[in-house]
């Protein structure tokens, strides 16, 4: 999903269930996409805007074994690693399995994470009294959750992932074994 925020930051927030060897690929070709579609032919390099990619992850990277569960990369200087060469570029990953090693924690975006995982938790119906955002998108999800036509669609589409996870897998071990 593409969203624009603060009317001058375009943000694609991406959401993956299987896990894939080239995840970090996939992110870098998604910034570079949507960085190189702002500008057309003979524009000026300055109406480029900052563009962020998030990755929200159910599953744990394995170079990123010993960092939080949210991750926060830009472009840094090697050696000193005090010099960002521009603002506009970032990638934010989570990684919602360690979320679930956080119970305790308490912020605003371990609560909308929560609610991700499963809306109806005991933590997710005490931080509505507080949050009308949250509570705002649990009576949305709750709606969308009675209409069967895109409850239809969701499955559909959960379905369809499942079925390109087994056809990948099944194409690599025909890869690998020569399809014997």
């Amino acid at each position: 999903m593409v969203a624009k925020i603060n009317n001058n930051e375009i943000c694609n927030i991406e959401m993956q269930i299987a896990k894939q060897d080239t995840i970090i690929e996939r992110l870098l070709f998604y910034w570079s996409r949507l960085y190189s579609r702002q500008i057309k032919q003979g524009d000026d390099y300055s109406v480029l805007q900052k563009t962020i990619v998030i990755l929200i992850a159910n599953f744990e990277i394995n170079f990123l074994k010993d960092l939080e569960y949210f991750t926060k990369w830009k472009i840094i200087e090697e050696k000193h690693r005090s010099t960002i060469l521009t603002e506009k570029f970032e990638i934010c990953i989570i990684e919602l399995p360690k979320v679930y090693k956080l119970k305790d924690k308490s912020d605003e975006l371990l609560d909308w994470l929560f609610f991700l995982m499963d809306p109806k938790s005991n933590r997710v119906v005490e931080k509505m009294k507080v949050n009308k955002e949250l509570k705002q998108a649990k009576e949305k999800l709750e709606e969308i959750s009675n209409d069967e036509q895109l409850e239809q669609l969701a499955w559909l589409r959960y379905k369809a992932i499942l079925e390109e996870n087994t056809a990948r897998s099944e194409g690599k071990k025909q890869r690998l074994y020569g399809g014997c």
